[in-house]
């Protein structure tokens, strides 16, 4: 297994627990000496991406212009896709054959087999994923006449990008590039794709690598921002237990800050920071403490500082 501090494939398993009614797997990294749970069932986060054929049109001339539906001579169709289980080394690798690209490209094969993945989703991620990659997949899926997939919730590493970094330089190329997490994208001309269009068995097989190593960076940068992500969903509603967790990775590892709190209009609440990846939060109940009631004889003052004091040692800790 994935180690979630530093990355590495290379940990061990280092024992059972008990939390509760639920079971305990705890892992060690071999590399950084990092220890990790994972309890009950685990949130499945799938990074995918996609490569389709080019669109075959009628134009006037060359430039930029409008093309109408009529002016199309030959539609996309899906070239290959690549996906895998976010820290895990699950990868899953599926390009159209020679045979399937002379049927007029039939992608069904492969299209159904993303439809699987989709359906064992909690959450999708991907790079222009929202705008481009699962928005073709949906008129695929309607294309070959299946059922619209069970509900997902997703992560668009683009749109993470541009909140937290700002415009200009949120290629996918760029950032692996910039924070120093590969050297970039294989290279892919105009003519691997023809040779993709025309169903040439090597130019297929390039196809798949570069759209393997497309996952790979991805992940990579999702994994980088995902501290950042203040919209990030909420990772510890996917746990099976009540164990308090980090919202972006499902870490148990929290640090309280005493002396930092997050204070809203009404409400102030104790901050925390993720030991795990670094993100921070703050704890679902207020340390607002309750005030003397009007009628408030001794006894009450004295039970009503009892569970302040009480709340404060428990949040506070």
């Amino acid at each position: 297994m994935i180690c979630p501090t530093c990355g590495k494939d290379d940990s061990t398993k280092a024992g059972w627990s008990i939390f509760k009614d639920s079971k305990e797997q705890r892992h060690r990294c071999k590399a950084c000496g990092r220890t990790w749970k994972t309890i009950g069932k685990n949130p499945k986060l799938l990074y995918f991406d996609i490569e389709t054929s080019h669109t075959h049109f009628k134009g006037w001339s060359p430039g930029k212009q409008y093309v109408s539906a009529r002016q199309i001579t030959q539609d996309w169709f899906t070239l290959s896709w690549s996906a895998k289980w976010v820290c895990t080394t699950s990868m899953f690798s599926y390009v159209i054959n020679p045979k399937e690209v002379k049927r007029g490209g039939d992608d069904k094969r492969i299209v159904t087999a993303m439809w699987n993945m989709f359906n064992q989703s909690d959450i999708i991620i991907g790079h222009n994923s929202d705008e481009f990659d699962i928005k073709k997949m949906n008129r695929r899926f309607i294309y070959h006449g299946l059922n619209p997939t069970k509900p997902y919730r997703t992560i668009d590493t683009l749109k993470v990008a541009r909140r937290v970094l700002g415009k200009g330089g949120n290629s996918l190329d760029y950032l692996t590039k910039y924070f120093g997490l590969s050297d970039g994208k294989i290279k892919m001309h105009d003519e691997d794709w023809d040779a993709c269009e025309a169903g040439d068995p090597a130019a297929l097989r390039k196809m798949s690598k570069y759209n393997d190593k497309d996952v790979l960076d991805g992940e990579s940068v999702y994994l980088l921002l995902r501290a950042w992500d203040k919209s990030h969903p909420n990772l510890g509603l996917y746990y099976e237990t009540d164990t308090p967790r980090c919202k972006n990775c499902g870490g148990t590892d929290l640090e309280y800050d005493n002396l930092k709190t997050v204070k809203t209009s009404v409400n102030t609440y104790v901050c925390w920071i993720c030991v795990n990846c670094g993100a921070n939060g703050r704890t679902p109940e207020s340390t607002r403490y309750a005030g003397p009631e009007p009628d408030e004889d001794s006894a009450d003052r004295k039970a009503r500082a009892a569970e302040n004091r009480d709340k404060r040692n428990s949040l506070m800790r």
